[in-house]
């Protein structure tokens, strides 16, 4: 028994070496877990590490789950070997019909493969599950098993990393300064995001809604007079329902700003209809008083966190705005189409460009060309910073007439 329990102390601490539990959702964790559940064709995906106690999820797929009871979960059996486990039917196989997943929850179906760490722990799973019998092929089952590399990668990499910032962090001689600044800027950034956000709602529903009370009170006026025929009233009721139409559109938009700092997982969402949404706030203005272009392939889609994005566009296009906003002639086109695997969006802005001199600084955390006060110089690392999360790039394309911002976002391989 003691040397069981050394074999688990010597698995456990090797997990925490990691410092991963109990951290929040991760792009790259959860493209994995769609990843898996896409190949397997199964409702839900599992990316779990295991302690002595619990068995607690990184990432998740077709469920709300984030942690579980160790003596409940149905990967302690996976975590004892060092290859898949597939199982059609649990109610038919006396090591899992009596599990609480299968009796109250009614999963039928399971495989998992153990990740095992570069120092030979098993220190988690990757799973996949139905609510119905369900057989894997020899090549998904070899998936799995490739998925499940990446993901011990991906960790290893994070490890690597999270080291290295920490060296960095404690060479720092004003830890709790660089915090303060550091949450000073981000409540900047959201301060800012919204502000930009409320303009756009305000100047695109204010002028229907200044025509449907005109629309409202040349009705009150065409009804004193018996004189007036009905089609002058079916004109004006139906001037109302457009304006009424234009409204609705743009609330319809700003769903994509709701919860816009939430950490959910990955998922499949329309990046056409995204752009669309953002910009029509966002730009309003310049549709408004300027020349602006939006050429949009339909019907493009990727992975991706929506709340994340729409924060990461909205930068982009404020940015663009900004560019032209002392100009008489204030002109933007915006484009999105798709190349080989992956879908182009290019910003365009015919203001004054970017001098060469800041060129190789303008992505960087802190630096703005304006005052610090209103602009602290955050909003174009924070989308870069969104944009490499989703595994895309940013770059500046060409720095005068126009300025073009090209971002590259991965299309789905399956």
């Amino acid at each position: 028994m003691e040397i069981v329990d050394d074999l688990e102390r010597i698995r456990v601490n090797d997990l925490k070496s990691y410092g991963i539990l109990d951290t929040p959702p991760e792009v790259s964790y959860n493209q994995l877990a769609f990843l898996a559940s896409i190949t397997c064709d199964t409702p839900v995906a599992l990316v779990s590490f295991i302690d002595s106690e619990r068995q607690w999820f990184k990432a998740a797929v077709g469920i709300d789950i984030k942690e579980i009871h160790r003596k409940t979960s149905m990967c302690i059996k996976t975590l004892e070997q060092d290859h898949v486990i597939v199982i059609p039917d649990m109610t038919r196989n006396p090591d899992y019909s009596d599990n609480y997943y299968v009796v109250e929850k009614k999963f039928v179906f399971y495989a998992g493969v153990p990740l095992t760490s570069c120092q030979g722990q098993r220190i988690g799973t990757l799973c996949v599950l139905d609510w119905k019998p369900h057989h894997l092929s020899a090549e998904q089952v070899s998936t799995l098993q490739i998925i499940a590399a990446q993901i011990i990668d991906q960790s290893e990499m994070r490890k690597r990393y999270r080291e290295g910032v920490k060296d960095i962090w404690d060479m720092s001689k004003s830890k709790q300064e660089m915090e303060h600044k550091y949450q000073s800027i981000i409540y900047a950034a959201k301060t800012r995001a919204l502000a930009e956000i409320v303009s756009g709602v305000s100047l695109k529903i204010s002028d229907p809604l200044n025509m449907i009370r005109g629309g409202v009170g040349q009705i009150s006026q065409l009804m004193k007079d018996p004189e007036n025929t009905f089609d002058l009233l079916r004109r004006e009721l139906e001037f109302i329902e457009t304006n009424c139409s234009r409204i609705a559109d743009t609330l319809r938009s700003m769903k994509v700003f709701r919860q816009i700092h939430n950490n959910e997982g990955m998922k499949a969402l329309d990046f056409s209809q995204l752009v669309h949404d953002v910009s029509s706030l966002t730009l309003a203005k310049i549709n408004q008083t300027g020349k602006f272009e939006m050429v949009v392939e339909d019907g493009i889609m990727i992975i991706g966190n929506l709340q994340q994005l729409a924060l990461a566009l909205n930068g982009l296009f404020v940015n663009a705005c900004e560019a032209v906003e002392m100009l008489h002639d204030k002109r933007i086109s915006v484009h999105l189409r798709r190349d080989g695997p992956f879908a182009v969006l290019k910003i365009c802005d015919w203001g004054l460009g970017v001098e060469e001199h800041i060129y190789e600084f303008i992505f960087q955390p802190f630096f703005s060309t304006k005052e610090e006060v209103s602009h602290p110089g955050l909003g174009l690392s924070l989308c870069k910073t969104i944009i490499e999360r989703h595994s895309g790039t940013i770059e500046l394309e060409q720095t005068h007439r126009p300025t073009i911002f090209t971002l590259k976002m991965p299309l789905p391989t399956i």
